[in-house]
């Protein structure tokens, strides 16, 4: 199955709780559905999430962790959705930055005026 597949099933409810239940991971799951209810959605909204925020903000060191673990699979597309689950979990238990003070439009840490 392919992951477009997995993330068009995704997008109801009952097929939801059958992909993720592919996954086999309940300790994976039960911290999925409480990330889910943090942000008002879904496990299978999580999870449909987790995959587009994976691919807009992921590194090219997290893309090259995820390439390995498609390549020691027999079922990628499950591999895929979970390595992307567990990424996002981490990414969303991560404490905002706060704003910059500066106009410049850098982040917070990175800024060319900061110590300036």
């Amino acid at each position: 199955m392919l992951l477009g597949d997995l993330i068009k099933q995704l997008q109801t409810e009952d097929h939801a709780s059958i992909v993720l239940e592919r996954i086999g991971d309940l300790s994976l799951f039960a911290r999925m559905q409480d990330m889910a209810a943090q942000h008002e959605e879904a496990p299978g909204e999580y999870a449909c999430g987790a995959a587009s925020r994976f691919a807009n903000r992921a590194s090219d060191e997290d893309w090259l962790s995820l390439m390995n673990i498609i390549e020691r699979t027999d079922d990628p597309a499950t591999a895929c959705l979970r390595h992307m689950i567990e990424w996002s979990l981490k990414d969303d238990a991560k404490p905002e930055e706060p704003p910059h003070s500066c106009s410049c439009g850098g982040s917070t840490g990175g800024c060319a005026h900061d110590g300036v």
